[in-house]
């Protein structure tokens, strides 16, 4: 756990670009936030491996999607509960439905449906607004961190030689 804390640092600290660590986080809190053994979990997961993400911060939007989740699991039920019994969407679903492949989807659930439906309609705002917090703690926080006497002085002793071996961290 606390390595991938330090690579998380790591990242923010770094040179990574603030959308690699944005959309590696929401992407990330999409694996989190919905039912765990779906199919489009899979297609996340490989979009994550496929695309120029930081794989620590999807890490951390796991965790941050699977802590969401159980809050906010009744609303996203009750929104797939909705659309799934909704009288002008029957034919729709009922259509969908009669193809195997959607079927093999668990669209048909409703904690499924909803959960995905918020988590594609919160994609994007989230990801814009990761993007600009990364920026704003590049920009202050980590700037405001690093003038700091303690951490000057962490930074000229041994331990942080042995730290920036160990985890790679920049001096």
């Amino acid at each position: 756990m606390l390595d991938a804390i330090v690579r998380l640092l790591k990242a923010l600290n770094s040179d990574v670009s603030p959308w690699a660590i944005a959309f590696g986080l929401t992407l990330g809190m999409i694996i989190g936030y919905t039912p765990t053994f779906t199919w489009h979990n899979l297609v996340v997961l490989l979009l994550i491996c496929v695309l120029r993400v930081n794989f620590s911060s999807a890490i951390a939007g796991m965790i941050l999607g699977a802590a969401l989740a159980w809050p906010f699991s009744a609303p996203a039920i009750a929104l797939g509960e909705t659309l799934l019994t909704h009288p002008e969407l029957q034919s729709f679903w009922t259509t969908l439905f009669n193809i195997p492949f959607m079927l093999v989807l668990g669209l048909n659930h409703t904690h499924t449906l909803g959960s995905l439906l918020v988590a594609l309609i919160a994609l994007l705002p989230l990801t814009l607004l990761v993007k600009f917090l990364v920026e704003r703690y590049r920009l202050h926080v980590m700037a405001w961190f690093n003038k700091l006497k303690v951490v000057q002085a962490l930074k000229a002793s041994k331990f942080w030689g042995l730290l920036t071996s160990i985890y790679g961290l920049r001096g």
